[in-house]
């Protein structure tokens, strides 16, 4: 019938935050959960990663998520440079292979639902989607944001 896909809304909520508190330029809209502080269109099978610096091993880190009609955020795969405390080293399910920067799990297909992380100037969380890019340790220390999906 020619018509276009779903798209759902992948919302970054600042779950901690009130309205009049929002950084200026961003989202700013109430949620029942907080603040959004950033949204983003995805179709059904879209991915968008998540990129981080680990606290301990102070090595890179992406997690690569997509977005399930049925499940919401999926956890897709990961890729590190080092071993250490808080990755995977011996995963149960999923494809783990040694690449010449480090190592991939892929094909993990972790249904989520939704997730939060804790911002941190360390960590320095950085959300890639189709469109763009939104830094996360911009927002002061211990900010907890929840990544959850709305479907109009």
């Amino acid at each position: 019938d020619g018509s276009s896909e779903d798209v759902y809304n992948v919302v970054v909520i600042n779950a901690h935050v009130a309205e009049s508190e929002a950084i200026p330029g961003e989202a700013g809209e109430q949620h029942e959960h907080g603040v959004v502080i950033l949204q983003f269109g995805l179709e059904a099978d879209q991915e968008f990663s998540l990129v981080y610096r680990h606290s301990v091993e102070q090595t890179w880190v992406r997690e690569t998520f997509r977005l399930d009609a049925k499940e919401g955020l999926v956890l897709t795969a990961m890729r590190f440079e080092s071993f250490g405390a808080g990755l995977p080293f011996a995963p149960e399910g999923g494809v783990f292979s040694k690449v010449e920067d480090g190592y991939v799990w892929s094909d993990i297909n972790l249904p989520l639902g939704e997730f939060e992380v804790m911002s941190s100037p360390e960590n320095q969380y950085t959300v890639e989607f189709p469109d763009g890019v939104l830094l996360l340790s911009d927002w002061p220390l211990g900010t907890v944001f929840r990544f959850s999906v709305i479907h109009d």
